[in-house]
């Protein structure tokens, strides 16, 4: 007898319905409704996750703008009479040792109102919103070339439009990767290209040092990589870390341009 396979089509799953006999029939079926709906809250969970971070984001940088305006303003100011007293102080003393120890109170200000100008321009660069995005970034570089002695090589597309979130984003990814190169990869090269295409604006950064470990990239404690991930994630980009080819670390972050607007943050 030739067996006969009859297909019947159900609400929820395409049965195939081998038949037994003439009256009997075997039909197997699957509820998928379930498995759909679980993708779907997982892809609703995603989302929801992605908007909290920029609205986290937003709040960190808006307190980084509060704090950097309070140690220039208060702080700096402040730092900048006290330099501006020893000086008077110093034009009425003769004592040679009184006015030795003048100048070592006055250098020591001086250097105290530089790492004020250093901690409030890192907490919220102003030359981003005066200048853009290259001119912070070139800014940034030649600071962390001096400081760490290093050699930095920048390749930047000129005349870069980009929106100030976006840029903000660039800028903190960059400030990090520089900050993990400077405590842990012993570099003595690093090499930033930051290029825009119809598509999509790409950041890369690479470094000539001892590299990072496959379990280094997927450590749960790795919390500055984890944080590049989800900054890029939030704007619906990549984020990409891995050994250089002979020695180092490569990072990469590309955003797409479409994602490049400005986000909105709801009340969460």
């Amino acid at each position: 007898m030739t067996k006969i396979i009859h297909f019947l089509k159900c609400s929820c799953y395409l049965c195939l319905i081998p038949k037994l006999t003439e009256t009997r029939f075997l039909g197997f079926t699957k509820d998928i409704s379930e498995k759909k709906w679980a993708e779907e809250e997982l892809k609703n969970s995603l989302n929801q996750l992605h908007k909290l971070t920029q609205y986290i984001e937003k709040v960190r940088e808006e307190e980084r703008l509060t704090i950097s305006r309070e140690l220039h303003d208060d702080l700096g100011q402040a730092l900048t009479a006290i330099k501006i007293d020893l000086g008077i102080i110093k034009q009425n003393v003769s004592d040679k040792e009184v006015v030795l120890k003048i100048n070592k109170v006055s250098t020591l200000v001086s250097e105290i109102i530089k790492n004020v100008q250093r901690i409030t321009s890192q907490l919220r660069p102003q030359i981003i919103d005066d200048l853009g995005l290259e001119a912070a970034i070139e800014w940034y570089t030649n600071e962390f070339a001096q400081r760490n002695k290093v050699e930095l090589f920048l390749d930047m597309d000129s005349d870069l439009t980009i929106s100030p979130d976006a840029s903000l984003i660039i800028f903190r990814i960059m400030q990090e990767s520089l900050t993990n190169i400077s405590r842990h990869s012993q570099a003595t090269r690093v090499d930033i290209g930051l290029q825009k295409t119809y598509e999509n604006i790409t950041l890369r950064i690479s470094d000539n040092g001892i590299g990072i470990t496959d379990d280094e990239i997927k450590s749960k404690k790795s919390f500055g990589i984890i944080n590049m991930k989800e900054r890029a994630a939030s704007m619906g980009g990549s984020f990409e870390i891995c050994h250089g080819n002979n020695s180092g670390t490569i990072i990469s972050f590309s955003l797409p341009l479409k994602n490049e607007e400005t986000h909105e943050y709801p009340d969460l």
